[in-house]
């Protein structure tokens, strides 16, 4: 994760660009960037979000929060990015934001498709491989949490009327073969 941030912040571009352009034009696409984004787990650099402000910062239209504590630093670099050097829990209140999104969050992806279906939220996760298995006493295969955590999203989207879940991943390029979750309304 960190490399990835080091190498958007600094313009270093996969032949076919870069991780975070690819998830930025899919939100683009799919939601709209002119919303207010709360950003959950976005490492310690927050590359994405610097793109996301910058970009909303042109349209001047959105915010970006971000919950994170791992964050090196301690300033937003646009006016309408937000940070929070704090975990995202239960308790946070989600009220003030479209949209959910997650990439690579890690034990957090169950707590954001929760909290977003609760909250009737739009949601949009680019899972990591690894495997967060707290809540099991037998210890679980990556496939076994995946479709755990993609059952989980389709029941709470379906359950709440968010309309359907779809499941995507990155071009092969990119070498990363994580599901991407996210609702879509009809």
């Amino acid at each position: 994760d960190i490399l990835m941030q080091i190498y958007e912040e600094l313009g270093v571009e996969h032949r076919i660009g870069t991780f975070y352009q690819e998830h930025f034009n899919r939100i683009k696409y799919r939601f709209g960037l002119d919303i207010n984004i709360l950003e959950i787990g976005s490492g310690k650099m927050p590359s994405f979000a610097n793109k996301v402000a910058c970009y909303q910062q042109i349209i001047q239209k959105g915010t970006i929060t971000l919950y994170e504590p791992l964050l090196i630093i301690d300033e937003p670099k646009y006016p309408n990015m937000t940070l929070h050097k704090e975990k995202f829990t239960q308790d946070t209140i989600i009220k003030d934001y479209d949209l959910l999104v997650g990439i690579f969050p890690c034990e957090t992806t169950r707590l954001i498709i929760e909290k977003a279906c609760q909250n009737n939220k739009d949601f949009y996760i680019a899972m990591c491989g690894c495997v967060h298995n707290s809540m099991h006493i037998y210890p679980m295969t990556r496939s076994i949490y995946r479709d755990s955590i993609i059952n989980t999203a389709a029941k709470l989207v379906e359950e709440n009327n968010m309309g359907e879940l779809v499941i995507d991943k990155l071009p092969e390029d990119y070498e990363i073969d994580y599901p991407i979750l996210h609702n879509k309304r009809h």
